[in-house]
């Protein structure tokens, strides 16, 4: 498979694994040179670290018991006790700064129960570091006898563990700086090795590489050599072919020429007619809209109608609602009549006892004789006034009579004929509003239809100047053929005189041939 590849890319894969196999040594040696380094700086900022602050652990605690002891010298002023004071008190203060920085350093496996032992054994020795400067201010013998008991016995079990705790921590952290300065240089061995083997390895992989290349390219330019020296024998008879070709293609594109111009006159012909045809479709689309905008106005004119129809229909109905209230107030009027009808009764009723009582008003004054005289005259005015008021009252009744039977006939007549014509004018009506829907209804078809054929016309209108531009198109694009068909006339007899040079170019190629044949093999002497 890789001996099919082409020359350019043995040579980029071949470097460019040298190249992998240099960036895979480099890359190792920096991750093992970061990895070394990483273990020299844990012995250099933890364990060595570490061991300096034990370091001053064990001398603060060495000082401040050593201060205890200065406070049992003979002769110590108060000034001198008091430097004694402050030298512990700066040495309790050191140890705790100290002690504080090591516990921020995060602990390995195994150093923090060696930590605990130092830090529990110090927090024993610390109620006696607080008793021991009381004894020792003391000017009584037994407090400072009891002093030197503390420092002795009470003090020495966890004064000797600390110490003890603290060598332990400190050989620890010894031994762990020794195993990461082991664990260091192993790694700069392990790189050194690597580094060593992958060069050896790039070494031989290059010269591998080296006799591979030139075995190949030594095999693939004799190759060369052959397909050239056969290319140029093929060359040499495909440029008496192609001279042989180019006169028949100029011939060819001659008759060609011919028959484009020919193509060319029928296509102005053909662009004229869509021409034509695109002048048409726009008048068609014109009448098309003014048909649509006369059918719309007629749409309006219906459907206005259709409003004024049914305008008229409620005017008809307001009407009609106007005599049913007029004939109610006629009948209320009747009814006014009755009532009066009936108060006449009543008169003529009053009238009827107003006679009897003046009958009886002259019976009593003829009765009365002479006394009874004037009497007798009132009463028979009374009966004359009631007589009179009883003729008015009777021909009230007989008018009122006659009023209430023409007024109901009159009413009677004007509901049937009312009623007759808002029959006939609502039958009317309807049909009127039924004919002017059925003209609206028709009216959008036409609309519609209208419609339909202004989309269709403007289609042959867009398609009509896309095919007058299609055949501008193909008009201009037969020109350009007939340049072509021009230039192609003009190439082949190019062609042929190119043949003849490229048949004597063969034959140089040919001699080339040969001359590198013998610079890769040798001269044969």
């Amino acid at each position: 498979m890789f001996k099919s590849k082409s020359l350019n890319f043995k040579l980029r894969a071949s470097f460019g694994a040298l190249i992998v196999l240099l960036l895979f040594v480099g890359g190792m040696n920096i991750h093992l040179l970061n990895k070394t380094t990483s273990q020299y700086d844990h012995v250099a900022k933890i364990n060595l670290e570490n061991s300096i602050i034990l370091k001053h652990l064990d001398s603060s605690s060495r000082e401040i018991l050593r201060r205890m002891l200065q406070y049992t010298i003979e002769g110590n002023t108060p000034e001198d006790m008091a430097r004694i004071d402050d030298s512990i008190k700066k040495h309790l203060e050191e140890y705790e700064t100290y002690r504080k920085k090591y516990e921020a350093v995060p602990f390995v496996e195994g150093e923090a129960a060696l930590y605990e032992e130092v830090n529990s054994n110090w927090l024993k020795m610390q109620p006696f570091l607080r008793e021991m400067p009381l004894y020792a201010r003391s000017s009584k013998m037994e407090d400072r006898v009891k002093f030197g008991n503390i420092y002795r016995t009470d003090l020495k079990a966890s004064r000797d563990g600390f110490f003890k705790a603290l060598d332990a921590l400190t050989e620890f952290q010894v031994n762990e700086s020794h195993k990461w300065a082991d664990m260091a240089s192993k790694t700069s061995e392990t790189a050194d090795l690597i580094t060593m083997v992958t060069l050896s390895l790039g070494v031989v992989f290059g010269a591998f590489i080296a006799y591979f290349i030139s075995t190949g390219l030594t095999t693939q330019l004799r190759e060369l050599t052959i397909s050239l020296s056969e290319g140029a024998e093929v060359v040499a008879k495909a440029s008496d072919n192609i001279a042989q070709s180019s006169e028949e293609l100029s011939s060819s594109v001659n008759e060609q020429a011919a028959a484009i111009q020919e193509t060319t006159a029928s296509t102005e012909e053909l662009s004229a007619m869509v021409k034509k045809n695109q002048e048409n479709a726009l008048q068609s689309n014109a009448v098309s809209k003014k048909s649509a905008e006369s059918a719309q106005i007629g749409k309006r004119s219906v459907e206005q109608m259709i409003q004024a129809i049914e305008e008229i229909h409620h005017s008809n109905q307001k009407m009609m609602m106007t005599v049913d209230n007029n004939n109610a107030n006629i009948e209320e009027i009747i009814k006014v009549i009755h009532e009066i009808s009936n108060k006449t009764k009543v008169i003529n009723e009053i009238v009827f006892q107003t006679k009897l009582l003046s009958f009886n008003a002259s019976v009593e004054a003829a009765r009365a004789g002479e006394q009874g005289k004037g009497f007798a005259v009132v009463a028979e005015e009374v009966g004359n006034l009631a007589t009179m008021s009883g003729n008015a009252a009777q021909e009230i009744s007989d008018m009122l009579s006659a009023s209430t039977a023409k007024v109901e006939s009159i009413v009677n007549k004007t509901k049937e004929e009312v009623g007759v014509l808002m029959v006939e004018g609502k039958s009317k009506v309807e049909r009127g509003i039924s004919v002017a829907h059925e003209c609206n209804e028709i009216l959008d078809q036409i609309v519609t239809h209208v419609g339909d054929v202004d989309g269709m016309v403007s289609d042959i209108t867009v398609a009509s100047e896309e095919q007058s531009k299609g055949i501008s198109e193909i008009s201009r694009a037969m020109g350009q053929l007939d340049q072509a068909t021009q230039i192609n006339a003009d190439s082949s007899r190019q062609m042929a005189l190119s043949s003849e040079e490229l048949s004597g170019q063969a034959r140089k190629l040919n001699g080339l041939v040969l001359d590198l044949k013998d610079t890769i093999e040798g001269k044969v002497a």
